[in-house]
């Protein structure tokens, strides 16, 4: 059994350049009270989760901005307080990694801030090997869980989020703007509720294909084109763009349900008329809720949630690049 006394050395990765990124070795941060040291093994990276509905994603590796990140590791050590049991236990957390400020203290995930818990900015791209959680913020995997598919399970417990919020019902229309990790997660959950039809509205040939074969029943390539599909019951907007955000109302049917995953940009206004005339119910859904948490992990485990045909590329951690140009998700294995 590893205590805190017995801890390896650790790693971080850190970017050098717009492609390279250079391995570090660090000293394994100490649990305070209460929380549990968590050694990384899978990260999920992904440049191109900022859904394009009026073009292509970009081909240049070099402009890719790090907008999502998600880990899967084992407990290696807790702290006083925190059962000895939980030490060798799969698990993930609904936080992103810190960046403890003296190593070797009790510096926890909370002090990390509510930019680890959305998809709507850039992220620090900063990879640890080791992380601090609080207890009572794990998510305890099955012992025979994929870590790779789990690294997914920060943006699974967006898209359950999204799924709750969106309260769909058998036989509804369903349209879900953008086919980033998100949202073809996302795709899983709403084919799983039995929709009558579920539309998916992205640039790409390439992703609106792989949202077909996840559970959506057609493609479209613009929003012009879904807007001949008619009005649907229930809107879910992925990308965070302006445009998406004021067609999001004008595809809503009539007491529809709007939900929208990402924040939109500073000056993005709804047309109120709409939102009056149809009688829309907004909700928002780019924080991860307990029960978005929750329902990711299941869903994982009885396989309605499966992240594995997002991943298009996994590497060993070793300097250089990490994120490709083209690759939905990259999983980076921790040595």
């Amino acid at each position: 059994m590893t205590t805190s006394a017995l801890l390896p050395t650790s790693w971080c990765a850190r970017p050098v350049s717009s492609s390279a990124w250079r391995v570090e070795s660090r000293q394994t941060p100490r649990p305070g009270p209460g929380q549990v040291v968590v050694a990384v093994r899978t990260v999920a990276l992904s440049g191109a989760d900022n859904g394009r509905l009026g073009g292509p994603p970009s081909t240049d590796s070099s402009a890719l901005p790090l907008t999502e990140r998600g880990w899967a590791g084992h407990v290696v050590a807790v702290g006083s307080g925190v059962s000895a049991r939980l030490v060798g236990r799969k698990t993930v957390a609904p936080t992103d990694s810190p960046i403890p400020a003296v190593v070797g203290s009790g510096s926890g995930l909370r002090e990390a801030g509510p930019a680890a818990y959305t998809l709507s900015r850039e992220i620090a791209p900063v990879l640890w090997g080791h992380v601090i959680v609080w207890e009572q913020d794990l998510h305890l995997l099955p012992d025979d869980a994929d870590l790779r598919s789990a690294a997914l399970l920060s943006s699974g417990a967006i898209a359950m989020t999204a799924f709750e919020a969106a309260a769909p019902k058998p036989g509804e229309r369903i349209v879900v703007l953008g086919a980033g990790v998100c949202a073809l997660l996302l795709v899983q959950l709403l084919a799983a509720a039995s929709p009558a039809e579920l539309v998916v509205v992205d640039a790409s040939p390439e992703r609106g294909a792989l949202a077909v074969a996840l559970g959506a029943t057609k493609h479209c390539s613009s929003l012009d084109a879904a807007r001949l599909e008619d009005t649907f019951t229930v809107v879910v907007e992925t990308t965070g763009s302006t445009e998406a955000a004021q067609a999001s109302c004008l595809l809503a049917a009539s007491e529809a349900r709007v939900v929208f995953t990402r924040l939109f940009p500073p000056g993005t206004l709804l047309d109120r008329v709409q939102l009056s005339l149809r009688r829309l119910t907004i909700r928002g859904a780019s924080v991860a809720s307990p029960v978005g948490w929750s329902g990711a992990v299941r869903t994982l485990g009885t396989g309605i949630l499966d992240p594995r045909p997002l991943i298009t590329r996994e590497t060993a951690l070793t300097d250089g690049a990490l994120l490709e140009a083209n690759s939905l998700v990259t999983v980076v294995l921790s040595p």
